[in-house]
Formats: C-alpha cells, structure tokens, sequence
C-alpha cells in the first residue's frame, strides 16, 4: 500500500489549502491548490486531454467568479427565506434571448 505525505503551505481552519502530496512509493508530487489535490500524472496526459483540461480550468474559473457574485449579490425578494429561490450560474448564462424559444420580430 503507498504513503502519500501531506506537505501544508496554506491552510484555513477546515482544509488545506495550498501544498502537495508525495508518494513514498513512486516518488511522485500531486499538487493541492485552491483545496482541490491534482492526482493527474501530466506525463500520462495527451495533447488532446491537455487541451480540454485547460479548457475547463477556464470555464471554472468563470463558474466561481459566477457563484461569488451571485453570493454577494442582497435580495431584494420580501419572501421567506424557505420559498426564497436563488439564482444560479445557468439564470445567468442561459439568457431568454438565446432561448430557441424565443421569437424573433422581422
């Protein structure tokens, strides 16, 4: 069974935020950033895997950015807040005027 040593460089009370794990076994170092650890070999990775990878460490990027402002933003609803409905990043991203639904006067 492998070791994986734990090595902190940033930590919040509840996870580790920044650092890496080692494997005693195959020497290898999975890096932990913003909390999430990396157990992807990237020289196991392809050049097409390579490229989807970075492109949904984008959009990940853009779906946090999302939830933080939709975090921030004060409701202005008077209703409970056991009816109340949040938004969520799809509200945003899928807008009734890119709807197939919607109409269009010509």
């Amino acid at each position: 069974m492998a070791t994986l040593r734990l090595t902190v460089i940033e930590e919040s009370p509840s996870e580790v935020l920044l650092g890496d794990f080692e494997c005693k076994s195959c020497l290898r170092c999975y890096a932990i950033s913003n909390g999430i650890p990396d157990f992807v070999a990237a020289d196991k990775v392809s050049e097409v895997d390579e490229k989807w990878m970075r492109s949904y460490d984008k959009i990940a990027k853009s779906y946090d950015r999302t939830l933080k402002l939709l975090n921030q933003t004060p409701s202005t609803s008077k209703t409970s807040s056991a009816t109340k409905t949040s938004k969520t990043p799809c509200d945003i991203f899928i807008s009734p005027k890119f709807s197939s639904k919607t109409s269009r006067n010509t």
